[in-house]
């Protein structure tokens, strides 16, 4: 979450996909309920800040804490953490790392009485990519208070509390706490929540908000950021997250293959001696199919948009609303997205043709827009071109065999909106979009 030691190498890995035409789109995250991070900028000699770090959550499969630590480039810090009593009296303690001296991995333990809490840790002393220290340090579950002390002559300190789990996976965080009996420690927040990748400028990160509906008293619900939505802005990057869509008690289809799924079902379906179930999730993982959707739609309408500029229909077509208002592009990015504006900026967009062959100029439709008849004009060595026309669905709502030479298509029965032409020379398929108004 937010930063670790592999991100450059995801983002450069990203980008390079990114330059070959591929759109990423993710889930922000479900952070937004946690202030699983801290932030501190190291100015002062012998600055040193203290929090007490709690495990997170345990889903059955929890190991214990693992707390990612990063400061600015060439900047080192250094750590330490000690176990207490209820009282924050110290039982045991690790003395301060220095990134600047230490680089590896190192597992131990410590002890008090007859208990033995293991724990390790990774440090990077400069990273190969950005030049910044990093730690990765774990704590086994433990029912004594832990505090986490850093100390660095200077930098832009950060630190993130998330799950490590002895199988399984996920990413939710546990709080940074700055206790009663010590305020002059420092509490956590639940800014710079995204993780990898919805933390790399290439990738749309999608927020999650409640559905607008009309409730059955016939006044208007919904609509709000869920809680659970991750905080940006980016760790260094642009503006975290960049939309949001409907993310909260989604119904969605259950795998029918799985047996691991305990919580209810909305709806059974038996079809051909299968059971398929039906059941509401929440989660930034519902709400990113909604947008990726919606890039599928702007493809669709215009297959000749690069990544960027879908990327820019989508943050520019996305509206705003009290909510977003209120919540601010922290948690909404550009805002709700919109599938309709989307399309239709779609459709008015020139698109780059980065993939145009020899084939595809073989072949000219006039007018484009049309109200009536087009014309597709063949230029090809084939005696005869198969020409099928679909909607927006993907349905076929005509065909026609085409020759070389002028070809006249007539379309007074369609209803206006966009099509997709495709033409196929027996060698090659070609798509070319059409217009009726």
């Amino acid at each position: 979450v937010g930063f670790n030691r592999r991100f450059s190498k995801a983002a450069n890995e990203i980008k390079r996909l990114s330059d070959l035409g591929v759109l990423f789109v993710t889930s922000a995250g479900n952070n937004g309920d946690y202030n699983f991070h801290i932030g501190h900028d190291f100015n002062q000699p012998n600055d040193t800040i203290r929090t007490q770090v709690t495990f997170p959550g345990n889903n059955g499969h929890l190991w214990g804490t693992s707390i990612s630590m990063v400061n600015s480039a060439n900047s080192p810090f250094s750590f330490s953490f000690n176990l207490m009593n209820n009282q924050f009296q110290t039982l045991a303690e690790i003395p301060f790392v220095n990134t600047a001296t230490s680089n590896g991995y190192v597992d131990s333990y410590l002890v008090v009485g007859t208990d033995t809490i293991p724990y390790n840790y990774d440090i990077q002393s400069c990273n190969e990519y950005n030049h910044r220290p990093t730690v990765r340090l774990r704590i086994r579950t433990t029912g004594y208070k832990v505090g986490l002390a850093i100390t660095a002559p200077s930098g832009s300190f950060h630190a993130w509390n998330v799950a490590e789990l002895s199988k399984s996976y996920g990413n939710w965080g546990g709080d940074f706490v700055a206790p009663s009996a010590h305020p002059e420690w420092i509490a956590g927040d639940s800014h710079y929540g995204l993780g990898i990748p919805a933390n790399v400028d290439e990738v749309i990160s999608v927020a999650a908000h409640s559905s607008r509906f009309i409730a059955p008293a016939g006044n208007w619900a919904g609509g709000q950021i869920t809680n659970f939505s991750s905080f940006g802005p980016g760790f260094h990057t642009g503006l975290k997250p960049e939309v949001s869509a409907p993310g909260q008690n989604i119904v969605s289809a259950i795998s029918s293959y799985t047996n691991t799924f305990t919580d209810m079902y909305k709806k059974t379906i038996t079809f051909n001696g299968r059971t398929y179930k039906f059941a509401a999730l929440s989660g930034t993982s519902m709400s990113c199919p909604f947008v990726a959707g919606v890039a599928a739609l702007i493809l669709q309408a215009n297959p000749y948009l690069s990544v960027t500029q879908i990327r820019e229909i989508i943050t520019e077509t996305a509206y705003n609303d009290e909510f977003t208002a209120e919540a601010g592009q922290i948690r909404f990015g550009y805002g709700k997205v919109n599938a309709y504006q989307a399309v239709l900026r779609a459709l008015n967009t020139v698109g780059v043709q980065q993939h145009v062959t020899s084939h595809q100029s073989s072949y000219t439709i006039f007018p484009n827009p049309t109200s009536g008849n087009c014309y597709i004009t063949v230029q090809s060595n084939a005696s005869h071109i198969r020409c099928n026309i679909f909607d927006l669905t993907g349905r076929m709502v005509g065909n026609e065999m085409l020759v070389p030479g002028v070809n006249n298509l007539t379309l007074q029965n369609f209803t206006p909106g966009c099509y997709i032409i495709r033409l196929n020379d027996g060698i090659k398929t070609v798509s070319k979009k059409l217009i009726v108004q």
